[in-house]
């Protein structure tokens, strides 16, 4: 029986039990009333985790706020009672389905120090005073005359009796406070010594002349010329190719006239030529006008001749005098030479012939014009005659009155005095 009836659910054709026949019952719709109360449950623990989540926040920007003003003021310590929370609001409980929710954190607004500060507020306190503070204009300038002012000391009132008179006077206190009758200066008091003060270098003292330039041989000269001529050169090269100074035309002559001017010289070689002639003879003119603005004048030249042999002027101010103690010029062609050598080299004095005894040559003029024959040398401020010429006098004293009339006696004692090597 048990066979047969499993042979026939095997091919299908058995007849359902009664539990096959039975309507089967959703277990869902069996546990919704059960369910629905779980999920207000949830719902209403998730309520109060955002509520306590929400609490917590707003506390934690309280605590900021505090943090920052008790950063800038600090506040006295206040002793704060912790807070009480409410009755089951921290506690946990196991839902009923398998996801468990996390704890919220407690309060920590309850356990903050205002004096200790908050690290979060202090950084952020900190990058706030960090920021660009801009000077007023002139802020500096006001201190620094500020500063000046107060450095500066103030001028000290001139006194009634200066220092240096108050030790010769009977009154210290007033120049002419003294009795009628009386001396207001104390005499005893003034000796002949003479007080000679400290010696102080003047602020404004005139600078050390600047060094002598170096002599250069005729070689460096060369060479200094070619080296100053380059550079010029190059600076003007420069300008050209800064397009400030307009370049040059082409410097065409009769043997670069095909490699310069190329196709043109072939296309009219006559026209060309002509041309190239009419530029080289411009340019031989121009360089003949320029050596010609170059040429002294005949005055000029002269000049530069007389400060050649003469030396300048303007850098020695004094004259040299030379004294040249001579045998006897009674011939008239020692007179000429004499006097010819003098005009030449452009000196002033006078020569003393007297009969008998030397002759005095006295000379003024450059160093160059005096080195033979010195009995005596020196310099005064100006010469003391205007050109050259020889005197014939009888004897010593004419000679010596002829020199005195122009302070220059002393002259002839020095001639007197020499003795010849």
């Amino acid at each position: 029986m048990a066979s047969s009836d499993k042979r026939k659910a095997e091919e299908g054709l058995a007849e359902p039990s009664e539990t096959a026949k039975r309507p089967r019952v959703d277990e869902t719709e069996a546990d919704a009333p059960a369910k629905l109360s779980l999920k207000l449950e949830i719902l209403e623990r998730a309520k109060r985790t955002l509520q306590q989540k929400k609490e917590f926040l707003a506390a934690a920007k309280k605590a900021q706020a505090a943090a920052a003003a008790a950063a800038s003021t600090p506040a006295p310590r206040q002793e704060q009672a912790p807070a009480v929370a409410e009755p089951g609001a921290g506690r946990s409980q196991k839902p009923a389905v398998g996801t468990a929710e996390e704890e919220a954190p407690a309060d920590e607004g309850a356990f903050f120090d205002p004096e200790i500060g908050h690290r979060g507020g202090r950084r952020m306190d900190q990058r706030r005073r960090g920021g660009l503070q801009f000077v007023e204009e002139g802020k500096f300038q006001k201190q620094a005359e500020i500063s000046r002012l107060r450095a500066s000391p103030a001028p000290a009132p001139v006194p009634a009796v200066e220092w240096w008179d108050a030790r010769l006077l009977t009154d210290k206190t007033s120049y002419g406070a003294a009795a009628e009758g009386e001396p207001s200066i104390r005499e005893e008091r003034i000796t002949h010594l003479i007080e000679h003060p400290v010696l102080i270098d003047p602020p404004g003292e005139a600078p050390l002349p600047p060094p002598q330039p170096l002599m250069l041989t005729k070689k460096e000269k060369k060479k200094m010329r070619t080296q100053n001529r380059q550079a010029r050169e190059k600076e003007k090269q420069e300008l050209i190719r800064q397009g400030l100074l307009e370049p040059p035309p082409p410097k065409v002559k009769i043997s670069n006239l095909s490699r310069v001017l190329g196709e043109e010289a072939a296309a009219d070689p006559t026209a060309i030529e002509t041309e190239v002639r009419r530029q080289m003879g411009e340019r031989a003119a121009a360089h003949e006008d320029r050596n010609l603005a170059r040429k002294l004048t005949p005055a000029e030249a002269r000049e530069k001749k007389l400060r050649k042999l003469l030396g300048d002027p303007e850098a020695d101010p004094t004259t040299s005098v030379s004294l040249y103690k001579v045998g006897s010029l009674a011939r008239p062609q020692l007179k000429f030479k004499v006097s010819l050598n003098a005009q030449e080299n452009h000196m002033t004095g006078v020569g003393l012939a007297v009969e008998g005894e030397f002759t005095l040559v006295v000379v003024e003029g450059p160093p160059k014009a005096q080195r033979r024959y010195v009995n005596d040398s020196g310099t005064v401020l100006k010469p003391s005659f205007r050109k050259f010429r020889v005197e014939t006098l009888r004897n010593a004293a004419a000679a010596k009155a002829f020199l005195g009339q122009y302070n220059l006696s002393h002259y002839w004692d020095l001639a007197e005095a020499s003795v010849p090597e």
